[in-house]
């Protein structure tokens, strides 16, 4: 067991350990979703954000999110393009039209992509009892169903402990 001796510095009446990365980050800048999902962490996420700093999981897990959000917008958009009927014919012919359309897909796929990976809801597929899933998509409504009868809390009763 190798043991390093840590150093303080003296802060008031305080002494605070002189911590660092073992690793420097890579030299590679983080891209736009690994620098929301960054900033996410840091606001709402404090103590998971200080789990992965002392664990040095933190870059590596912002570059992966980062590669696979760009991944994931580079698979919809020609799916979306292809729904939405936007074709280079479209283009030739009604560049605005295009434009305005391809605004519009890019803006959805990315919001899907930050709901999914970049700001992910901490209860995503789970639901304490009580709560509905308040505003959602009734196309969906069989989904959250499904979901609110397969998770069980330990000690907390959910709708499936009361069913006939």
């Amino acid at each position: 067991r190798i043991m390093t001796e840590l150093t303080y510095t003296k802060n008031g009446d305080y002494r605070i350990p002189d911590l660092k990365l073992s690793e420097e980050p890579e030299s590679k800048p983080l891209g736009k979703y690994g620098m929301l999902r960054k900033t996410y962490l840091q606001e709402h996420r404090p103590v998971l954000w200080n789990q992965m700093i002392l664990s040095e999981t933190l870059y590596p897990h912002l570059r992966e999110i980062d590669e696979r959000a760009r991944q994931r917008l580079e698979q919809m958009m020609p799916e979306l393009m292809k729904s939405a009927g936007v074709t280079e014919n479209l283009k030739q012919n009604a560049p605005l039209k295009w434009v305005g359309l391809m605004n519009s897909l890019k803006a959805q796929a990315e919001e899907i992509i930050l709901n999914e990976l970049v700001y992910p809801s901490p209860f995503a597929g789970r639901r304490l009892l009580g709560r509905r899933a308040a505003g959602c998509d009734p196309r969906h409504a069989g989904a959250y169903a499904a979901q609110e009868k397969e998770v069980s809390f330990q000690g907390v009763e959910t709708d499936a402990d009361f069913a006939d």
